[in-house]
């Protein structure tokens, strides 16, 4: 058990990024005295000294590990490297993750709870990397390894994990539901100590995430939720990040002043992480309100350095350069607008290969197997039910049917993109195939000028004249020195469209062709891209590309950055 508790624990601070400061004092140990000692003397010791003195625990934690090595246990080997993993650098620690992984593979029968607690941390490490994609791969793949006789904890862990990653990627709403479940959860186990770190972490992310939807009164509530609990629980970190977070929300309601005293004064408790860039934001922007543009500029460039030490890039950040750009831009400094343009087009670029990949993966390895667990639960309870209920059971299947048959009509709809997708990349268009040719009426344009237009429309498709987006029926006539009523009857009888359907035909596959070609073209939100095309807005850009294609314009850039 007390292998156990030690474990869960320090994973626990892994997981959950503690800083805790420990006391370091100078005490040396005789390794000869350590030799002779059991397993269960050197855990006993360094699960009492872990907290109060690293330094000496390290020295209990090695003559744990050098034991395993000389007398060839490859179960205890694998819980030193997780224990040593968990206290190293990050490339060292994921080193000693994937050997102790390795390692376990490689036993005639590896153990599934060690899988779990390397999996986790291996995803935790990614994760203050930055690193969600892999991050998530390995929080799943501990999913994997839960069973019935797992500890409640583990679950809750790997839960708390993809809900903290929901949030880094902007989906607060799903985000919040994951940590409203665990929270429930945890409420009955909240005296076990073993439960007490992720308690206090998911009351944190309950008032981050209510802040973030603008439910300001149920931030306080979980804020002031958090700060009693850390006081019963001596957590100092957790007390004062909550009262980082009521500074925040300080900042919504317009207390300036008030928000900034508060981030000062906690500014220096907060570790060198992605936290300490969300809370120097915060800094700068209630320095801006305030009108003290240098220091805000101050704030905003140390977030900047630290994205770039963290290599971290979560939604809530994208701000920082936002601000950064817009405040060169208004002194017309150019060559540093420049410079925080292309870092938030970088930025965006990242962050959205970061979403397509969390999302579509959660939702097919997390969220639709939840689903399925769920319903093969309700089945099992259905079969004890007595005959009273069966037209309830009747309503349950009807309802997990409809469930079953959505999974199968999102799957065929991805299905049908991906062959969509493919027909483009030939150069082919869907339109183009399907179109019947209606039944022509005769054409009552001189001949003379239907040649006339048709040489002149063909200049205006090989210019790309049809970019503009002040280009109109009336307009192109007077350009063409005709009138609107023969252009509109030439490009209807030999375009077989309408003149709307005609420029929207010629924008999309001139937008679908430099989207092929020019990978900086692909950075550009929906948005940039549509008025570089010739369209007014995203919506109408968007609602053109799909009657074309069949596919969005969204889905396009992200499977054409696979094959490029």
């Amino acid at each position: 058990m007390r292998l156990t508790k030690l474990k869960i624990t320090k994973c626990l601070y892994l997981i959950f990024m503690l800083n805790i400061a420990y006391s370091q004092k100078e005490v040396s140990i005789p390794k000869d005295s350590l030799e002779n000692k059991s397993y269960d003397y050197l855990l006993d010791r360094l699960d009492t000294l872990y907290y109060s003195n690293k330094k000496i625990a390290n020295v209990y934690l090695s003559a744990y590990l050098n034991k395993a090595k000389k007398e060839r246990d490859t179960t205890s080997m694998i819980k030193g490297y997780y224990l040593i993993a968990g206290i190293s650098a990050y490339k060292k620690s994921l080193d000693l993750i994937n050997l102790a992984l390795s390692i376990n593979k490689h036993r005639r029968e590896p153990n599934n709870y060690l899988n779990i607690l390397l999996y986790i941390l291996q995803g935790t490490n990614y994760y203050m990397d930055g690193k969600y994609n892999i991050a998530v791969d390995s929080f799943l793949k501990a999913k994997k390894y839960l069973n019935q006789d797992t500890n409640p904890y583990f679950k809750l862990t790997i839960d708390y994990s993809i809900g903290v990653l929901k949030w880094c990627l902007g989906d607060y709403q799903n985000s919040l539901k994951i940590h409203q479940l665990s929270f429930r959860e945890i409420q009955k186990n909240k005296s076990d100590s073993l439960y007490s770190s992720i308690y206090l972490d998911n009351i944190m992310s309950l008032c981050i995430v209510n802040r973030h939807l603008k439910k300001l009164d149920s931030s306080i509530y979980y804020a002031k939720q958090c700060i009693m609990e850390s006081r019963r629980l001596n957590n100092t970190s957790r007390i004062n990040k909550a009262k980082i977070n009521i500074a925040m929300v300080n900042y919504e309601r317009n207390n300036y002043q008030q928000a900034l005293d508060t981030l000062l004064k906690y500014i220096p408790t907060v570790p060198d992480t992605i936290d300490l860039a969300i809370t120097r934001m915060f800094t700068g922007k209630t320095y801006l309100k305030l009108n003290r543009i240098e220091q805000a500029l101050i704030q905003l460039k140390k977030v900047d350095s630290l994205v770039s030490k963290t290599n971290n890039y979560p939604l809530q950040i994208r701000e920082n350069y936002s601000l950064l750009y817009s405040i060169y831009k208004k002194q017309k400094v150019l060559d540093t607008q420049l410079l925080y343009l292309e870092k938030l087009i970088n930025f965006d670029s990242i962050l959205y290969s970061n979403n397509t990949y969390v999302n579509t993966t959660l939702l097919n390895e997390y969220e639709i197997p939840n689903l399925i667990n769920e319903k093969e639960s309700l089945i099992k309870k259905l079969k004890y039910n007595d005959n009273k209920k069966s037209k309830q059971v009747f309503y349950l299947i009807i309802l997990l049917v409809c469930i079953s048959s959505l999974t199968s009509y999102f799957y065929y709809k991805r299905t049908q993109y991906k062959k969509r997708f493919n027909v483009i990349l030939e150069n082919k268009f869907p339109e183009e195939q399907t179109n019947q040719k209606k039944e022509r009426k005769k054409l009552t344009v001189p001949q003379n000028i239907v040649s006339d237009i048709q040489v002149k429309l063909e200049s205006f498709e090989q210019e790309n004249q049809f970019l503009d987006r002040s280009i109109s029926l009336n307009s192109l006539a007077i350009i063409f020195k005709t009138n609107s009523n023969y252009l509109s009857k030439i490009i209807n009888y030999h375009k077989n469209q309408n003149f709307s359907s005609y420029l929207s035909q010629l924008r999309i596959q001139h937008a679908i062709q430099k989207l092929k070609e020019d990978t900086q073209f692909r950075k550009y939100d929906i948005k940039s891209i549509a008025q570089e095309v010739g369209f007014n807005s995203a919506e109408s850009f968007s609602k053109a590309f799909y009657k074309q294609t069949g596919i969005y314009p969204s889905y396009f850039i992200k499977e054409i950055n696979k094959v490029s």
